[in-house]
């Protein structure tokens, strides 16, 4: 799990890994955040890139995993999980298109 966790002076992105930490313990539970929902951000790391639009075909066409939740993979926001979606991000990271929608689709 990805945390960005306020440590003074700075905040930091941080992977936690339970199995690895498994003594460690936030200072304060307050302000420890995982991942953003993003729209677009069908691979869950955090960011939107072209490992979104590689996740989307994976789960399309390669039996891949389905994004988690399916909405943020919904990026045209018809509530459906297609290659319309793919189309979509790539015209947004490489062509300067509309960015992605918060999606309505409930399952993938």
């Amino acid at each position: 799990m990805w945390v960005i966790e306020e440590t003074p002076p700075r905040a930091g992105l941080n992977k936690w890994l339970p199995n690895k930490y498994s003594n460690y313990a936030p200072y304060r539970y307050n302000h420890i955040l995982g991942v953003p929902d993003i729209p677009g951000d069908a691979n869950s790391d955090g960011i939107v890139s072209v490992g979104d639009v590689v996740w989307l075909i994976n789960y399309l066409f390669k039996g891949g995993p389905a994004p988690n939740p399916c909405w943020k993979a919904d990026v045209n926001a018809d509530c459906r999980v297609t290659i319309a979606d793919v189309v979509y991000l790539v015209s947004y990271l490489f062509k300067g298109g509309p960015p992605p929608k918060y999606g309505c689709a409930i399952s993938c």
